[in-house]
Formats: C-alpha cells, sequence, structure tokens
C-alpha cells in the first residue's frame, strides 16, 4: 500500500515554517489552500483526510470543480 509519494518531502527546523503548495486539493488543510506558511498541523489534517477516505470509501469533501471544494473545506472549520 503506498498512500504518499515523498518527492516533495523535506525536513523544517521546529520553528520554520512551509510555504510550497505541492499535492492534492482532496487533501490540503485550508492554510495551504489559502496560500499561508504552514507547519506539521497541516500534515496531520492530511493523514486525516486520507484515514477517512479509507474508513468511509469517499473523501471528506466533495464538489464538482475545485472553487467549490475549496469553499467546502475552508468553511468546514
Amino acid at each position: 500500500l503506498k498512500i504518499a509519494d515523498f518527492g516533495f518531502a523535506r525536513s523544517l527546523p521546529n520553528a520554520m515554517m512551509a510555504e510550497t503548495l505541492c499535492g492534492s486539493p482532496l487533501y490540503m488543510a485550508p492554510e495551504i489552500l489559502r496560500y499561508e506558511k504552514y507547519d506539521a498541523k497541516a500534515d496531520l489534517w492530511s493523514v486525516g483526510a486520507v484515514l477517512y477516505e479509507m474508513a468511509v470509501g469517499k473523501p471528506p469533501y466533495r464538489a464538482m470543480n475545485h472553487v467549490e471544494l475549496l469553499k467546502k473545506i475552508e468553511h468546514s472549520k
């Protein structure tokens, strides 16, 4: 079972924030989708989204297009 491609992975010092936008919007944390800096909490969001899909059989947020998907994720707080 392969759930990720770590080609973009890198280690950051504890106080440093990432800024890279990469991955699938279905599994991205809201702060990444807002083009904000992010830390390991965004990774936990993505893991939760993957685990949700594994348990339920569908992604936690679905939409007809990317704009609608981003709105659903942003307003889910």
